[in-house]
């Protein structure tokens, strides 16, 4: 998943339990699943670094990503 607004997230499925998110700016983000269920605790991503987030505990399926930085909330 590549966004215009600067957020990168793959691969999709996963590789090896691990997908990895990139933002272009400085952000909080958290995981959550369809039901509203906070997963991940948030967790502070640096513009341009690709972050491993591990999923392999996760059963297959949809989640939402919800990034928060200066530009608002995606």
């Amino acid at each position: 998943l590549s966004l215009n607004d600067g957020i990168r997230l793959g691969p999709n499925p996963s590789a090896n339990g691990r997908v990895y998110l990139t933002t272009d700016q400085d952000s909080e983000v958290k995981i959550f699943s369809l039901l509203g269920k906070q997963l991940m605790e948030a967790m502070t991503l640096r513009a341009n670094l690709e972050t491993p987030i591990n999923v392999s505990s996760w059963a297959s399926g949809m989640y939402l990503v919800k990034v928060t930085n200066a530009g608002g909330t995606k």
